[in-house]
């Protein structure tokens, strides 16, 4: 049986100055583990002065953990924000959302990260989101051109319920969370115009936004298994992620913005445990080397990575499968397995190896390799590369 409604936990504080709000708190969920059928999690309704602005889905179980929830345009003054338990939309297991602390803040227009938080999008997620493939992080980036500047958004998921496996993003993209990116705009910036705004739909097409806003921000809405995004839709979950400064693309990969986020790796691992009727140690990310590196590839090229130990074992990042190869220029991130606690000294070689017959030439530069500790932090794992 589910949990009653617990007591709703308010929050107020002066808001002096006016900018994009957001509540900061600190929460925990009795009894639930992002690792635990039927207990994942716990869902809460946010308000702002009774009125919904979004759902935080409490993923991090029991243990205190911080979560933001992002507002909208909050003016000077004295909002009530509330934290209420959704026990119609959590688990089974889930009992009650605890809330030990939270405050209020704005980010002013003055702000270096205002535009980014200005044009962030709102997410319907699938009514499943409580259990599978929850929206983690809203990783963002800015560049200037011209008079322009371009604005890009991308969701990062727990996991993918379909079409990319596990082992094909740690592959592809060093890690087993999804990333898309799903919103682009360009603003005039001495106007304040916006000329072109897109979203990446399903196929990765892309679709121009309509005018569907919450405390005025663009709303998307997760439209497949495989968390592709629509201008169309809706669900009973609304998440509204803060955004985070994710990259600068011309210095390293996308992915290079989840090292800072240790825990929500550990959640992946977590749903990766639960939904596998076994867990050998290549499902476990810490049993993998990470190498990010910068390629010059032609069409057709493939590439994989190859460790040797000194005991004559090999292990290849695409596991001797031609669609889980890097095909990309630019900066890529991939990961291969390695036989828990493998050290430097017991590698013989790590080497790059072309997988396709195409004469053209490829430059690999720019390698740098690391491990995840048992708290799945980055550690660098220095060798010897041969590209």
């Amino acid at each position: 049986m589910k949990a009653q409604q617990t007591l709703t936990f308010t929050v107020t504080e002066t808001i002096h100055v006016a900018g994009e709000g957001f509540v900061r708190l600190l929460a925990r969920a009795p009894g639930c583990d992002w690792s635990r059928r039927g207990a994942e999690s716990a869902v809460a309704d946010i308000t702002v002065d009774g009125i919904p602005r979004a759902q935080l889905v409490v993923h991090r179980g029991e243990a205190l953990a911080e979560y933001t929830v992002a507002l909208g345009y909050l003016e000077p003054g004295n909002p009530l924000v509330g934290i209420t338990f959704r026990p119609d939309l959590s688990p089974p297991g889930a009992r009650e959302v605890q809330v030990e602390n939270a405050s209020l803040g704005t980010i002013p227009e003055n702000h270096p990260d205002y535009l980014l938080w200005r044009f962030a999008p709102r997410l319907y997620g699938r009514p499943d989101n409580a259990t599978s493939d929850t929206p983690l992080l809203l990783l963002a980036r800015y560049r200037h051109e011209g008079a322009y500047t371009r604005l890009a958004y991308a969701f990062v998921w727990s996991d993918q319920d379909a079409d990319r496996s596990m082992l094909q993003r740690l592959a592809q993209d060093g890690t087993p969370m999804d990333i898309d990116w799903v919103y682009e705009l360009t603003l005039e910036r001495r106007t304040g115009r916006i000329p072109k705004a897109v979203v990446q739909s399903a196929g990765q097409l892309t679709d121009p936004l309509r005018g569907r806003f919450v405390a005025g921000h663009p709303v998307l809405a997760t439209a497949t298994r495989n968390n592709m995004v629509s201008v169309q839709g809706s669900s009973p979950l609304l998440f509204a992620l803060p955004p985070v400064w994710a990259y600068d693309e011309t210095k390293g990969p996308r992915e290079r913005a989840l090292d800072a986020f240790p825990w929500a790796l550990e959640l992946a691992a977590k749903e990766i445990r639960r939904e596998a009727n076994f867990v050998p140690s290549t499902l476990d990310p810490r049993n993998y080397l990470y190498l990010d590196f910068k390629t010059t590839l032609s069409p057709g090229s493939l590439l994989a990575v190859q460790a040797t130990l000194r005991d004559g074992r090999t292990s290849v990042s695409d596991h001797n499968n031609p669609t889980l190869t890097v095909f990309r220029s630019g900066w890529n991130r991939t990961a291969l397995p390695l036989p828990p606690g493998t050290t430097p000294t017991q590698l013989a070689s790590v080497r790059f190896l072309r997988r396709d017959k195409t004469p053209a030439k490829h430059l690999v530069e720019s390698v740098t390799t690391f491990v995840l500790d048992a708290k799945f932090q980055p550690q660098p794992f220095r060798l010897a590369i041969t590209v």
